[in-house]
């Protein structure tokens, strides 16, 4: 950056970058028009460093599952009318076969109870939930299942992956809920692991009058 603080400056132009590969070219237009800076806005650090997560979450939700906000590099050049001229530029962006790569989900596990010794699993509309042996599951495999986003075949995207943890979540009714990916770089690839822990259980009372 090349700002003296203390000063308003305006923003006056803001520069997306141009590459070799037209998807990803998509998803830099897509987080452009998502931008909350605009040319005639008060330039901040604040508003900049919001851009970055937000052109990281655009990314992530479209497949690029290393994409990283720290890929991200802004330069910021003032004049001496107090305007500011801003440019995104992104990491080895061009040679980066690693960062930059989508992927798609692969199986998903879903695992009930993992300090069970002895486990079961069962094919239930391609998920594969990992369950006790020989015991009852207080949920219905379909109740679980309807509050999973993450589907196999489909391609990675982190808004998936907070809609079925807070769907989870929102039931009030595990302990601990987990979602972890293992990468199979040869074939762009994810396993998805969602580790379930033991309902909460509860207690009521009721007492004479």
């Amino acid at each position: 950056y090349v700002i003296s603080t203390g000063e308003s400056y305006i923003i006056n132009n803001i520069e997306y970058p141009t590459v070799n590969n037209n998807d990803i070219n998509r998803i830099i237009q897509l987080s452009s028009k998502k931008s909350e800076i605009k040319k005639g806005d008060i330039f901040t650090y604040n508003s900049l460093n919001k851009e970055r997560f937000l052109i990281e979450k655009v990314f992530q939700d479209n497949g690029y599952y290393k994409f990283s906000k720290d890929l991200i590099n802004i330069k910021a050049d003032s004049t001496q009318n107090k305007l500011v001229d801003i440019v995104f530029d992104f990491k080895n962006i061009n040679t980066d076969s690693i960062n930059y790569r989508k992927y798609d989900i692969n199986k998903v596990f879903i695992h009930l109870d993992n300090d069970a010794e002895f486990k079961d699993t069962v094919n239930y509309k391609n998920y594969y939930f990992i369950k006790p042996r020989n015991e009852n599951l207080k949920l219905k495999l379909n109740v679980i299942e309807e509050l999973i986003k993450i589907q196999p075949k489909n391609q990675f995207s982190e808004k998936d992956v907070e809609k079925t943890y807070n769907n989870l979540s929102n039931l009030s009714f595990f302990k601990k809920i987990e979602i972890e990916f293992t990468e199979e770089t040869s074939t762009n690839q994810l396993d998805c692991n969602i580790n379930i822990e033991d309902p909460i259980k509860m207690y009521y009372s009721i007492e004479a009058e």
